[in-house]
């Protein structure tokens, strides 16, 4: 079992296996959920090459930078890129965004509906782009 902590809007601010040393700010609740830590995590991961991760790396001019996207059991999910939600179309719950390489520059990935996802974990990744 697990525990989800929820900020005060509504939005997923993190999950932990164990409440007992959790201190909510004012508005915060919590939700305890009978699966897994893995479970919850796996429920909208970033990957690059197959290997969820924190950072990439891609020089200007290579090839465009493939991020896999998995949320198992949708058909679509927005991915909020620097701010801006782009939709992923997911086939059996996978699905690919692309970033472009052509300027030196950084692409924060994190999940768009932070009410359903949490960007903890495998549900965020930075790609940067260098000279």
């Amino acid at each position: 079992m697990i525990s989800i902590v929820y900020n005060a809007d509504g939005t997923i601010k993190n999950y932990a296996e164990n409440n007992d040393d959790l201190c909510l700010m004012p508005g915060e609740s919590i939700v305890e959920l009978p699966i897994t830590f893995e479970e919850f995590a796996a429920r909208f991961v970033l990957s690059h090459n197959g290997q969820p991760c924190l950072t990439v790396y891609a020089r200007v001019g290579d090839a465009p930078v493939q991020v896999q996207v998995s949320a198992p059991g949708y058909t679509s999910v927005a991915v909020d890129v620097n701010g801006t939600p782009q939709t992923v179309e997911l086939t059996n719950g996978t699905g690919t965004l692309t970033l472009p390489t052509d300027a030196p520059g950084r692409f924060s990935l994190t999940p768009a509906d932070r009410v359903a996802f949490c960007q903890a974990g495998r549900g965020s990744l930075l790609v940067v782009i260098e000279d």
